[in-house]
């Protein structure tokens, strides 16, 4: 039997958005029978030109695309980090 993780997270900070969807479709194809769940981290977009979020958005559009839900975990302070999505994979029902 294979060994199944709970949680992988995958950083996208300093990525392009070419890099940062590549990453994203890889790891959904490679890990979604492995991992629980996967997480991306994307941050805030606060090192983006106009310091708007390019990643967020696209990153967004995938998921809603090919049918996956995420959610945003919330903080210590029960704030809710929206730079960081969590989807469930199909792993979860392999178990």
């Amino acid at each position: 039997m294979k060994e199944l993780w709970d949680s992988l997270e995958i950083d996208l900070h300093k990525k392009n958005l070419n890099e940062a969807m590549q990453i994203v479709e890889k790891s959904i194809e490679n890990f979604k029978l492995q991992s629980k769940s996967l997480v991306f981290i994307t941050g805030k977009g606060l090192h983006s030109r106009n310091k708007q979020p390019v990643i967020k958005p696209e990153l967004e559009g995938y998921l809603k695309r090919n049918g996956f839900w995420w959610s945003h975990p919330k903080t210590p302070s029960g704030l809710t980090n929206t730079g960081r999505y969590t989807i469930k994979t199909f792993a979860e029902y392999l178990d």
